[in-house]
């Protein structure tokens, strides 16, 4: 299957964002891992792989990790 990717910036650090995607079943790559120098933290690399249906379940699953995100400062 073909894909297509997105790299966006955040208003968090991708890190934190990534983890936890994680703990809700998303496997994404912070911003970070594609710099020489390891900036890039405000990054996400969001994958677009999955059938339509599937993704606006992601979506929520992301947006919900984006909101304890910003929660937390």
């Amino acid at each position: 299957m073909v894909g297509v990717a997105v790299t966006e910036l955040l208003d968090a650090d991708s890190r934190i964002l990534a983890d936890l995607a994680a703990t809700r079943g998303l496997s994404l790559t912070p911003g970070f891992r594609f710099s020489p120098d390891g900036a890039l933290d405000r990054y996400l690399r969001l994958p677009f792989v999955l059938p339509p249906e599937a993704l606006d379940s992601a979506v929520d699953r992301l947006s919900e990790a984006h909101a304890l995100v910003t929660e937390r400062g």
